[in-house]
């Protein structure tokens, strides 16, 4: 359902989870070999992390669109409320759940919602994260492997070296 709903009214949004699946995919399989059923719901996580938007006014959403405090809160709320929406989805449930929440946290506790940070970052809310920030590369470059390659080692405590180097390689 939210890839049709991106599909008929957002088609710039459904590009982006489906890069952000995609990448996903690509670093588990790099860092997690031989984990298929990992690989299968980071994958599906891609598809679906950013499920949380639907709830949000589409008036913040827009591009360019200045937000204050009140109106951050509200976007940055969407990684929770997607969550709150896939724990018990069938289909979805808690692994991709956690991984959707925590796409927007950093190793180095400066994300969000929560500012996570550290070993109490899992694995996959990192590889996700991940996936959504090299996407946002992809998005925003004329250039995307040259940045892709240079830009992880300017954010050296955001991703851990495992995942750094998995993203350079990839």
């Amino acid at each position: 359902s939210l890839l049709t709903v991106y599909a008929e009214h957002q088609s710039e949004r459904l590009k982006h989870t489906a890069g952000v699946a995609m990448l996903a995919l690509a670093l588990a399989r790099r860092m997690l070999p031989g984990e298929s059923e990992r690989h299968r719901m980071l994958a599906l996580a891609g598809l679906l992390h950013d499920v949380g938007e639907l709830y949000i006014d589409p008036a913040y959403m827009r591009p360019g669109t200045p937000l204050g405090p009140p109106e951050w809160r509200h976007v940055a709320s969407h990684p929770v409320v997607g969550e709150r929406v896939l724990r018990n989805m069938p289909g979805a449930g808690k692994e991709i759940a956690s991984a959707v929440l925590h796409h927007h946290e950093r190793l180095d506790g400066f994300g969000y919602p929560r500012g996570v940070q550290g070993a109490a970052l899992p694995l996959n809310g990192q590889i996700l994260a991940a996936a959504e920030w090299l996407m946002a590369l992809i998005e925003n470059s004329m250039t995307p492997m040259a940045r892709g390659s240079v830009a992880p080692k300017l954010v050296p405590r955001e991703f851990s070296r495992e995942l750094t180097e998995a993203m350079t390689a990839a």
